[in-house]
């Protein structure tokens, strides 16, 4: 087994790109060397072409853009990535779990979406959220964010809780004790409330509000109870009825002051 030794900024790069520190990019390097046959007239070292692949998964770059690399070619890294890919593939199987061995561990789950680019040869890609190409699945993990399990790969055009309900492991967590955000809405899943701006939340079982929040607009035309119509200030002011009178026709001339109309019907 050959590593390479390279200076520091080189290892803290690596560290960036494949998100392993290196002493975790070393003890992976040394359980795949012990299963693929490396020549040492290799361009790269196992080591190279782990960080290699782990960087290839990581920044979704394309095999032209990896092939910037001095000293290669784009044939060469499609050798590479097709010998570490099936041997990375089963080495992470061992800590894969069964929807059973899941149980009550999964605490929190969520929808990830990676950015694939364009695929001819397949469709449903184009997320109009993320406004990109790509593909959707979901993880879970437990309370102390640890990653339990993915779910299978759907396309970037499926929603969340589609994604959620055709995978296998819907029914493995306990979705009542297992936190998700608003875009499992439909689900079982316990949705948390955000503090409102400058306040905390109130801990008293009645004030804790559970499902989807009531828009503003649904709030202003929600029906009034007895009590509140009875209440001064939601009442109009009663009118008060004057008697009818009559408006005098001044197209007539009017009765003299000094004479009734008993008296003109006497003259």
């Amino acid at each position: 087994m050959v590593f390479d030794q390279k200076p520091t900024h080189t290892r803290k790069s690596r560290c960036d790109t494949t998100g392993l520190c290196e002493d975790q990019l070393c003890r992976l390097t040394e359980r795949i060397s012990g299963v693929v046959h490396w020549d040492t007239r290799n361009t790269f070292s196992v080591l190279t072409a782990v960080a290699i692949t782990l960087k290839y998964f990581r920044t979704h770059l394309t095999q032209q853009q990896l092939a910037a690399v001095p000293q290669t070619t784009r044939s060469t890294l499609s050798r590479v990535l097709s010998r570490i890919e099936p041997i990375l593939a089963d080495i992470l199987e061992e800590f894969c779990l069964t929807p059973e061995e899941i149980g009550d561990d999964a605490a929190v789950i969520d929808g990830v979406f990676l950015p694939t680019g364009n695929r001819r040869d397949q469709d449903q890609l184009y997320s109009g959220t993320h406004r990109r190409y790509g593909v959707s699945f979901h993880a879970a993990t437990d309370i102390q964010r640890n990653l339990i399990t993915l779910s299978e790969i759907f396309p970037g055009a499926t929603h969340d809780l589609t994604v959620f309900r055709e995978s296998s492991y819907y029914m493995a967590p306990n979705q009542s004790n297992t936190l998700g955000d608003l875009g499992y809405l439909g689900s079982t899943v316990t949705h948390p409330r955000t503090s409102p701006k400058g306040y905390e939340l109130d801990s008293t079982p009645e004030k804790i509000q559970h499902g989807p929040i009531p828009s503003p607009r649904s709030r202003r035309t929600r029906h009034r109870s007895p009590e509140k119509l009875e209440n001064h200030r939601h009442t109009l002011p009663p009118t008060t009825h004057s008697p009818a009178t009559s408006a005098p026709h001044h197209h007539r001339n009017p009765t003299p002051p000094n004479e009734s109309p008993a008296h003109q019907l006497s003259a």
